[in-house]
């Protein structure tokens, strides 16, 4: 008995509760004592080496506690024993309802019999098997582990956890086969759109409506570097979902556009028909089905309609404009009035006639969906704008072109250092910081956004000369307008107005060859915002972030399109239990915590983030711009202490002064402090040094807090 450590009561308690825990973990429940006696074992941490042991015995409901450090031997899980020399008598110890009672597992109830600690253990056991098997799924696919890793994993961890299956194919329930579709050029495979649509159902809807609307992306994106094999996949979304990211309805794979157009988009048409015609029926309700547009890029929406490219003289997909051509370049004239294009055009094609056979190369199949091939066929500013207008005017003009528009070598390097200041005061809305113009070739879609919008009014100034600086300002102008919802219903005619100046002065200023296909279309661009709103609500973002997560799945080069297709299908099979809403607001770096009063650094409401320190700490509260000092809560409510600038100013005065749009050149601090609830917060901002102030801009292209 020399060798038998001692502990009290309380702390045998404890460690059989801990046990208990690490028991239902691992799902190794007890069984009733009638049977037999389950053995617990656990390690004392104070004591390495030393491994105690609670039998659970079925007489009288008694414990016998052994200490050993050098007797043991190995514990199984299939009820062995441990040899010890030395134990407690059964008289020596308490009943075992006294030693495991924890408040985590029986909610203060004490357990008064082995039978029923046994069918608790039992039943979690049983949930916490499918929870643990549901998590580690959605693991190994998010993080896009191949089935090799996976499956020494669970080699490694299979011990502790029996339940596992030994193979991830199992697990994952990979698709043995792939049914796939021959095209002349590749071949496809089709998953369907009520598919997709079910299981966004089962996430939740935003809002109760009987009718979904439904965005539809058909675009190609390259797979390797040293091949021409691409996919080319039907991509649909609908904003009334929580979640609204795009699902794939078919996925093409091979070189180039998927040849014939017919064979593509059969399957796609015919179910289409179907729900259009009859809805879809989800848990005894019943949903009408309606498209609401194509967002493409401009040779996607060619392809799609039948007609000829953008880079053709008769490209222009809204007027009858015909473009001139000059050293094998297209231009387009500036002083123009030409009669639009219908959706009834396309309805009417006769290819055996001079006038349509310049145009039309054949008919869509999607007139079979009573789709408006001109209407509903949107002008994606992602490719129209941000990858087209604003980047042939940076790249191609102000860094390669020539005199007088052509930067200096000095001024560039001012423009950088401005951008690298810039940087640093960039929020965390935006998840990719804007590079220098070192890098201009490889700046993305919101990099060349967030010049448009943010920094470039700031990086120009004193650079460009004034009339350059002016027209610059008549696109920032504009886009920023069309980009907010609030500002649409104000300044529409403003930002109309404007864009067509920009369009008439860009011969003057550069060179006829500026307007191009990107620079006319510019001019049709008000017509898609009065019918679907902002710019953002049918830019391609959305679809082209998706595109690089598809992307993304493929691990190798062989059988791309098997590949995908079992990601997505494992991805299906992760089971989606029904979300509890968000909270609005979620605290982050919490201090002085009290039970009635806390404060804290950081922020999250409503899915944006607002800090005390900056970037992330400019907020517009009733009109006005604010410093954000202190996050505090008080009772329940969350409240902001904040003070806010004494002067704002206009940054500039034309086309519209910059005050309307909320941006403002700010100084000055006041010394007094606000308090504001975070529902009085209107948007949030980007604060930039400038001179002794600041340059202040709302971050226009999100949602409203």
């Amino acid at each position: 008995m020399s060798d038998v450590k001692l502990i009290s009561k309380r702390h045998l308690r404890r460690r059989v509760a801990n046990n208990v825990k690490l028991t239902l973990m691992n799902s190794v429940y007890i069984e009733s004592c009638a049977e037999r006696t389950q053995e617990v074992k656990f390690r004392d941490s104070s004591h390495l080496g030393e491994i105690y042991t609670v039998q659970l015995g079925n007489t009288e409901n008694t414990a016998a506690y052994d200490a050993s450090a050098s007797n043991n031997t190995n514990i199984n899980s299939n009820g062995g024993s441990c040899n010890n020399n030395d134990s407690f008598s059964r008289t020596d110890l308490p009943m075992l309802r006294d030693l495991i009672t924890t408040e985590d597992f029986v909610s203060n109830e004490t357990i008064t019999s082995i039978e029923s600690l046994s069918e608790m253990v039992e039943s979690s056991s049983n949930n916490n098997s499918e929870d643990f098997v549901n998590k580690i799924k959605k693991w190994a696919l998010d993080n896009n582990i191949t089935h090799k890793a996976f499956n020494g994993l669970i080699q490694i961890i299979q011990p502790a956890f029996p339940f596992l299956r030994k193979d991830a194919r199992t697990i994952l329930k990979t698709p043995r086969k792939v049914e796939k579709f021959p095209l002349n050029n590749g071949e496809m495979i089709y998953l369907g759109v009520e598919r997709g649509l079910r299981k966004k159902i089962d996430g939740g809807l935003n809002y109760e409506n009987e009718i979904i609307f439904l965005k539809v992306n058909v675009d190609g994106i390259p797979l390797f570097k040293s091949s021409s094999i691409e996919f080319w996949p039907i991509l649909v979304q609908s904003d009334c979902f929580k979640n609204t990211s795009p699902f794939a309805a078919a996925i093409f794979c091979g070189r180039g556009k998927p040849s014939p157009i017919e064979t593509f988009l059969s399957s796609f048409v015919e179910e289409c028909l179907t729900l259009l015609s009859e809805g879809l029926t989800y848990l005894d309700k019943k949903f009408k089905i309606e498209f609401k547009f194509f967002s493409c890029d401009a040779p996607a929406r060619s392809y799609l309609k039948c007609v000829v490219g953008h880079t053709s003289r008769n490209g222009c997909e809204r007027c009858l404009i015909k473009a001139d051509r000059e050293n094998f370049r297209n231009f387009y004239p500036v002083n123009y009035t030409y009669e639009a294009r219908t959706d009834n055009d396309f309805l009417n094609v006769n290819l055996e006639t001079s006038d349509t056979e310049s145009y039309f190369k054949g008919k869509s199949p999607l007139l079979t969906l009573r789709i408006g091939l001109v209407s509903q066929f949107v002008l994606d500013p992602m490719h129209l704008i941000y990858q087209g207008v604003i980047k042939r005017l940076l790249l191609i003009y102000l860094l390669e072109g020539k005199r007088p528009y052509k930067l200096s070598k000095l001024a560039v390097s001012k423009i950088n250092n401005q951008l690298l200041l810039v940087k640093k005061h960039t929020p965390i809305d935006f998840h990719r910081k804007i590079r220098t113009l070192s890098d201009i070739k490889r700046w993305k879609a919101v990099e060349y956004r967030f010049f448009l919008l943010y920094c470039g009014p700031l990086v120009l100034k004193n650079i460009l000369e004034k009339e350059y600086y002016q027209h610059f300002l008549l696109l920032h102008c504009s886009v920023f307008i069309l980009s907010n919802e609030e500002l649409l219903r104000k300044y529409f005619l403003v930002a109309k107005e404007a864009i067509d100046k920009f369009i008439k002065l860009c011969p003057q200023l550069y060179d006829k060859f500026f307007v191009t296909y990107n620079v006319h279309s510019l001019s049709h661009l008000h017509e898609d915002v009065a019918n679907y709103g902002p710019l953002e609500n049918f830019s391609c973002f959305t679809f082209e972030n998706y595109l690089g997560k598809l992307k993304s799945k493929i691990r190798g080069k062989t059988l791309p399109l098997g590949q995908i297709y079992n990601r997505l299908s494992e991805l299906e099979t992760i089971t989606t239990n029904a979300e509890s809403e968000n909270n609005n607001c979620c605290p982050m770096f919490v201090r002085n915590i009290n039970t009635s009063y806390f404060t804290c650094n950081k922020l999250k409401f409503n899915n944006i983030l607002i800090s005390t320190s900056p970037p992330d700490n400019v907020v517009a509260i009733n009109k006005k711009i604010y410093i954000i000092e202190y996050i505090v809560h008080i009772n329940g409510i969350y409240k902001i202490i904040c003070t806010g600038f004494r002067y704002l100013e206009d940054f500039y005065n034309r086309p519209i002064k910059s005050s309307k749009l909320g941006i403002y050149f700010a100084r000055g601090r006041n010394l007094s402090q606000d308090f504001f609830k975070l529902e009085e917060i209107s948007c949030k901002y980007i604060s930039i040094p400038f001179k002794n102030g600041f340059y202040v801009s709302p971050i226009n292209h999100q949602k409203k807090l």
